[in-house]
This record gives C-alpha cells, sequence and structure tokens, in this order.
C-alpha cells in the first residue's frame, strides 16, 4: 500500500480527496459484491477488496498520517473480513450463503491453519 499518488495528483482539496475516496470506496464494494455473487473463493482477493474499503475509511485528510492509516486500515478489514468469514462459515454454509472459507471448511487441515 503506497502514498495514494492519484489523489494526490488530481485532488485539489478536500472535498475531492472526499468524492475520490468514495469513488473508490464504490468500486471496491461493486467488484467484491460481483466476486461474492459468481461464488469465488478466491480468500486473498475478497479480503483484498474489503481491505481496500477500510484503508479509505481509516484516512479523514490526505496529511502526513494518511499512509500509515490507510496500510493500517487495509489490514485491518482483511482481518475483519477474514475472521467474520471464518465466525460466519457453519451458518453461511447452511443458508446457502457466499463464504469465501466454504472451499477450505471441508479440508481436514480447516481448524488447524
Amino acid at each position: 500500500m503506497g502514498k495514494n499518488l492519484f489523489l494526490d495528483a488530481y485532488a485539489k482539496d478536500e472535498e475531492d480527496q472526499e468524492a475520490l475516496r468514495r469513488k473508490g470506496t464504490d468500486d471496491n464494494l461493486k467488484a467484491l459484491r460481483e466476486l461474492e455473487k459468481k461464488n469465488i473463493c478466491d480468500i486473498d482477493k475478497s479480503a483484498g477488496f474489503f481491505g481496500r474499503i477500510m484503508a479509505e475509511l481509516f484516512v479523514c485528510r490526505e496529511d502526513e498520517w494518511a499512509e500509515k492509516l490507510r496500510k493500517m486500515g487495509f489490514y485491518f478489514g482483511k482481518f475483519i473480513y477474514l475472521m467474520d468469514a471464518y465466525e460466519d462459515i457453519e451458518e453461511d454454509l447452511k443458508q446457502n450463503r457466499y463464504n469465501p472459507l466454504a472451499e477450505l471448511y471441508g479440508q481436514e487441515s480447516f481448524e488447524e491453519n
């Protein structure tokens, strides 16, 4: 996660930056929904989309803290997404809902990894 050069280069004020962050969040949410709709169990990809959403939510303005907050939000978002998937796996399978861990759940080593 590097500095968001797109925001730095094109957003002249905080309103512009917020609009670009919102668009990035919307784009990642749309991509995550599409992955779920297609039932693609790519853990890193799905958690990454949610991580990028959280990364932007952690940044309230582009200042000296933005890069670190964005990185922290990204990894925290991935962690939340995966912990939620783990917590919900049995109910999701019963209800025939998407869960990125579904393919791994039946494996003997599921609880060990």
